[in-house]
């Protein structure tokens, strides 16, 4: 497997960690690579190579874990049964997974927040408005309750 890569327009080796943390050893393979790779291109810059995380907003928020969110609240029952109706709402959206995602995100705003159990945890989500499905507009209208 080869852990670096050498590119002789930009003069570089980019070295991956793993290769970097062996070519320390200076009896290792690695690193006799690096002092021939040296030798013959004195000028040569070694980099190590960035590790790219993707790191998205939504990420791990499957279906699986707002169902998980939701069944901590006292009213779990209606709650996965209204976010079962809006999966089957979005089944005849372009993007179904971004319709239920922003229908989650509106009924729980914060979510991704640690939350302050001195409160009750478990009380209904959001008391002041209740969302209404309207099933032929294919679209979620927000009610305030007086």
């Amino acid at each position: 497997m080869k852990r670096y890569s050498i590119d002789y327009i930009s003069n570089t080796m980019t070295l991956s960690t793993a290769f970097e943390k062996a070519a320390n050893n200076p009896t290792s393979a690695e690193a006799h690579l690096i002092r021939e790779i040296r030798k013959d291109f004195p000028t040569m810059v070694i980099v190590r190579s960035l590790h790219r995380s993707c790191h998205h907003p939504n990420n791990r928020l499957t279906y699986n874990n707002m169902k998980k969110y939701m069944a901590v609240y006292e009213n779990s029952k209606e709650l996965l049964s209204r976010f079962e109706q809006v999966r089957q709402l979005s089944l005849k959206e372009s993007n179904p997974y971004q319709f239920v995602l922003k229908w989650f995100k509106e009924q729980f705003p914060n979510f991704r927040e640690i939350p302050d159990f001195s409160t009750n945890l478990y009380s209904n989500p959001l008391e002041p408005e209740t969302p209404k499905i309207v099933p032929n507009g294919m679209s979620i209208v927000k009610e305030a309750v007086a």
